[in-house]
């Protein structure tokens, strides 16, 4: 139940937004081990070059205890399929959904109070929330709720508990794994000057995203295969250019490359604040392959981590490479509610469609494994 200390509001106006920047600031600074993207110049940055252009009205609500900004939970009312409106966060693909709310006792019936007056919009037909973490108070105050989880998936991170030196760590990984990783970059190294860089300065920042860009536009039309949803966006790609420049003061975008005799050969940008870094972006050269470099460089920057006294998160995904390194991690949910008659018909929608697509891979599957089965009920045919 809302104290009668607090208080509920809902800024629609960007210039509102914009004047609440130093009381969200100062928030930032009380909650606990907030992350960059709760920021306000990583949310004001998602608005400018990815909300707002793609025509997403603001609904931003805030949670006032005594007169102090104790909550900031910035949303958005946005299209989904055409025919559905649905309220999800102001947020670039990749971010984790939760709220921003003031550390100390009563932090999950903030969150709830929160969460109450997203569920009064009326304009939108679903709430959705993608990539809600199994840890954060933002699950707690669902768990109760009707939502459909339309995916889960698994958070991968590296801490350094246990860990008092890098060695100890690396011993500790698989040794058929380390023993690839370490065997490779000394094949690289035998190449040329092999060499690993820190990159913290915007427009040099800039300079290896756009390498990032154009190295896996090239690379899904090589494996012609279909493109991620940020790579087909010309506003998230302004965003990922415009970032380096405009968040600065709770952590950065920063960049980390491998480079032989000063030729590019792998890159990642990162996301970083005083607690962790955050591995968005990586790809390598398809000329050097064979020598695994994406691997060589995630080790480079997860020993930067260690030095650095931060934890590594892999943010979500089933690669191989992350269950190699990883030591922590959570489950992740992408979450539905539907609000009206409508949202429960997107919802059966879906289901549909999901289970039309689930009988489409079966059916490959039953051709091919059909003169198997023949092969086996007759075990001398084709046989002279």
């Amino acid at each position: 139940m809302a104290s009668p200390a607090s208080s509920v509001e809902v800024i629609t106006d960007p210039a509102a937004l914009a004047a609440l920047r130093p009381e969200w600031d100062a928030l930032q600074r009380r909650a606990r081990a907030p992350r960059l993207t709760q920021s306000f110049e990583w949310v004001w940055c998602a608005w400018e070059q990815i909300a707002r252009p793609s025509g997403m009205s603001l609904y931003c609500v805030v949670v006032r205890r005594e007169g102090r900004l104790a909550v900031v939970w910035p949303m958005v009312v946005r299209r989904r399929h055409l025919l559905w409106r649905a309220v999800a966060q102001l947020a670039t693909d990749g971010d984790y959904a939760d709220v921003l709310v003031e550390e100390g006792p009563g932090e999950e019936d903030l969150v709830r109070q929160a969460w109450l007056q997203v569920k009064k919009l009326k304009a939108a037909a679903l709430i959705h929330l993608p990539l809600v973490r199994s840890d954060s108070l933002l699950k707690a105050v669902l768990k109760d709720e009707p939502c459909v989880a339309l995916s889960n998936q698994t958070v991968t991170m590296v801490t350094w508990d246990g860990s008092p030196r890098w060695e100890d760590y690396w011993r500790a990984v698989s040794k058929s794994f380390r023993t690839d990783v370490d065997r490779r970059e000394r094949r690289l190294a035998d190449q040329g000057d092999l060499t690993f860089e820190v990159v913290t300065e915007p427009q040099a920042v800039q300079a290896l995203s756009r390498w990032v860009l154009r190295e896996k536009v090239d690379w899904t039309a090589r494996k012609k295969i279909g493109r991620a949803s940020w790579l087909q966006s010309p506003h998230y790609h302004r965003f990922l250019l415009a970032a380096p420049e405009a968040v600065s003061t709770f952590g950065r975008l920063i960049g980390f490359s491998l480079l032989l005799d000063g030729r590019l050969v792998a890159v990642h940008i990162d996301r970083v604040d005083g607690v962790r870094l955050e591995a968005m972006h990586i790809t390598y050269d398809p000329a050097f392959a064979r020598c695994s470099p994406g691997n060589v460089l995630m080790k480079r920057v997860a020993q930067w981590c260690f030095e650095q006294g931060l934890h590594l998160d892999l943010l979500f995904g089933d690669q191989w490479y992350k269950s190699q390194f990883r030591t922590a991690g959570c489950r992740l949910e992408d979450l539905s509610l539907a609000c009206t008659r409508w949202g429960r018909a997107h919802h059966g929608v879906r289901d549909l469609w999901n289970r039309l697509e689930a009988q489409v891979r079966r059916r490959p599957q039953r051709a091919r494994a059909a003169p198997a089965m023949a092969m086996m009920a007759a075990p001398n045919a084709g046989l002279p």
